[in-house]
């Protein structure tokens, strides 16, 4: 305990300084986000410069509230690691601790970032590592995994909203029910994404006219090589550059990867999910047969000319 309350010495001073007047803060909000600002600070730097303290945990357990408290959430996971392998050395750990606290947050936080592969080897061992916590640790990996599941065929799709990169113009999915559309998240590096846009094509020229739309949402870092690619592609649906802050409809949708599409029927339940190639347009073709009545998409296609 020495050490740590060594290195909370500046916490201290910090607040001799904010009750002697020479710190003029606009609220107590300010000088509680002050406050776990310098606890985060000087625990971290007391885990850097003590690798493998006996107090480690401290120092962990003080990181992570400093965090929470100024809401750094996206921060957490190292340290959560690290609390996880503390407590595999821990004999006498909590179920609470471990499972609600620790293995439940990191397993939440990979999925959070989209790396599925990461979060799944994760919750395995973790059930190797504290098998006597398996009926909790399920049921916690379980709640994460429907908090973060993609929608499902037969439900009905979230109302998918966003600005058409090509045009400016404001797109919707509500703005199509009686239609048949295809939400497409692509990245064009992709060669399935490649492959699978000559049938989205073929689909578009040939059910257009009946009621068939597609929703672009690229992946895509750059907006000027995502441009290029659709000029260059003769890509004329609307396109959402799915990066933006206000898109993210991959995260929203909690996508593990790309490519991954949604079929969508015209009273807004998804029909399929993930169908390629052949299988693709002959799903399409029902969907537009078993709707009420033929409704054209409005509009022409974009004129998308060859980049110079």
């Amino acid at each position: 305990m020495k050490r740590i309350t060594t290195c909370l010495l500046p916490i201290l001073f910090l607040g001799s300084v904010l009750c002697s007047g020479s710190y003029a803060a606009e609220s107590m909000a300010e000088v509680k986000e002050l406050v776990a600002s310098v606890k985060l600070s000087n625990a971290k730097k007391y885990l850097e410069e003590h690798p493998g303290a006996p107090d480690a945990l401290l120092a962990v357990n003080m990181v992570l509230e400093s965090l929470q408290e100024l809401r750094i959430y996206d921060d957490m996971l190292p340290f959560l690691q690290q609390r996880y392998e503390i407590y595999k050395g821990t004999p006498d750990v909590k179920a609470a601790s471990l499972v609600n606290a620790t293995a439940s947050p990191i397993y939440s936080l990979l999925r959070r970032a989209r790396k599925g592969d990461e979060a799944e080897a994760f919750k395995k061992q973790a059930l190797i590592d504290f098998a006597q916590f398996g009926p909790q640790l399920n049921a916690a990996f379980a709640q994460v995994e429907k908090a973060y599941a993609m929608p499902k065929v037969g439900a009905i799709m979230p109302n998918v909203a966003f600005s058409d990169l090509l045009t400016g113009q404001k797109q919707s999915l509500a703005a199509m029910k009686g239609h048949v559309v295809l939400l497409e998240f692509w990245v064009s590096n992709c060669d399935i994404c490649t492959a699978q846009r000559l049938f989205v094509k073929e689909s578009l020229e040939a059910f257009r006219p009946k009621g068939f739309q597609v929703f672009g949402f690229s992946q895509d870092e750059k907006p000027d090589v995502l441009l290029a690619y659709i000029q260059k592609e003769e890509i004329d649906w609307p396109q959402a550059w799915d990066i933006q802050p206000e898109h993210k409809w991959a995260q929203k949708l909690n996508l593990v990867g790309v490519p991954t599409n949604f079929l969508i029927d015209h009273t807004g339940k998804i029909a399929a999910v993930n169908l390629r190639d052949d299988a693709l347009v002959k799903k399409i073709e029902e969907l537009i047969a078993a709707a009420p009545s033929a409704k054209p998409v409005t509009g022409t296609p974009l004129a998308i000319g060859k980049p110079e």
